[in-house]
């Protein structure tokens, strides 16, 4: 016998269904959201740190040939001529990369490399005067942005200031 007044009820009502649908897809967005976020930021430390690693290659490799130089001839504002043992070494940062001796320093892919974007030499000083020629190079570069996206996008300042060791005294 079935009694009157006692409603057996099985299942979930639509209001409840709509309440957890509601709430599982502000989930569903806030988690995406975050995810995106992450992974933008990952990329934008990734191409700062090849900017970088480009920039303090130059920086190395161009301190090490200063150091070594006997005298310093400045060409233009984008270019000088280091003398190391009589051999004419020439550093150049007129094109989209360093250039050592017309050899690219830096990274020169056309999609993924990095790019000039200011470049200056300055020498201060006069080879053989007993003191050390002065060189500051002061150079921006850049991470090639092919894509047009802002996340790829990084410019990244360097200077240096480094002076001769082989120099001569009167």
């Amino acid at each position: 016998m079935i009694k009157k007044g006692t409603i057996c009820e099985k299942g979930f009502t639509l209001i409840e269904l709509l309440v957890v649908t509601a709430v599982m897809g502000l989930l569903a967005i806030v988690s995406a959201t975050v995810i995106s976020n992450v992974l933008r930021s990952q990329n934008k430390t990734n191409i700062v740190n090849e900017v970088r690693q480009n920039g303090d290659l130059v920086i190395d490799k161009f301190e090490r040939d200063v150091k070594q130089a006997n005298s310093i001839t400045l060409i233009s504002g984008t270019n000088v001529e280091l003398d190391i043992g009589g051999t004419a070494i020439g550093w150049d940062c007129t094109g989209d990369s360093f250039t050592r001796d017309g050899v690219a320093v830096t990274s020169t892919d056309p999609t993924t490399g990095v790019q000039i974007v200011v470049c200056q030499f300055v020498v201060t000083g006069t080879a053989g005067q007993g003191t050390p020629q002065i060189v500051k190079l002061d150079f921006t570069l850049e991470q090639r942005n092919v894509a047009g996206v802002s996340e790829l996008e990084a410019q990244v300042p360097f200077e240096i200031t480094v002076g001769t060791r082989a120099y001569t005294t009167n």
